[in-house]
């Protein structure tokens, strides 16, 4: 009886197990085929397919391996700006904080060069240039 019952709950795992590969398999595949559609609708976009990286702060640790995303480029990426408004993408402060400032001690901010840029110092939108070092507000 116990011989059974433990050959039984063999068959029973090994049925579970070999379900559960079948499926990661099918969803693996799935992936794929989803991840084609959108590489290709990026381009179409003028976008380029590539595998982003996140940092996690000022030492630009890479976490996850990245993920894959259309990235685009921006054309005011560089320039001088105050808001998220003055950008294409979002304004950014730099890595350190002292090159934001100008002569006068106001901080200002760099647009975005393109859309997966990561940063950790994200200037939040504001009207003016602002005479104070802002908050690190998120880092992705």
């Amino acid at each position: 009886m116990m011989k059974r019952l433990s050959l039984g709950l063999l068959i029973l795992l090994v049925l579970l197990a070999s379900t559960a590969w079948v499926y990661y398999s099918y969803q693996k595949n799935a992936l794929i085929r989803q991840d084609a559609v959108a590489a290709e609708a990026c381009q179409k976009q003028g976008g380029r397919w590539t595998k982003g990286i996140f940092a996690t702060g000022p030492l630009e640790q890479k976490v996850l391996g990245g993920h894959w995303s259309c990235e685009f480029t921006y054309a005011d990426g560089g320039k001088q700006c105050t808001s998220d408004s003055d950008c294409q993408g979002n304004c950014f402060l730099p890595d350190t904080k002292t090159d934001a400032l100008d002569p006068n001690g106001y901080v200002y901010g760099i647009c975005q060069s393109n859309s997966s840029e990561p940063s950790c110092f994200r200037l939040r939108s504001i009207e003016a240039p602002i005479k104070q070092a802002p908050q690190q507000v998120f880092c992705f």
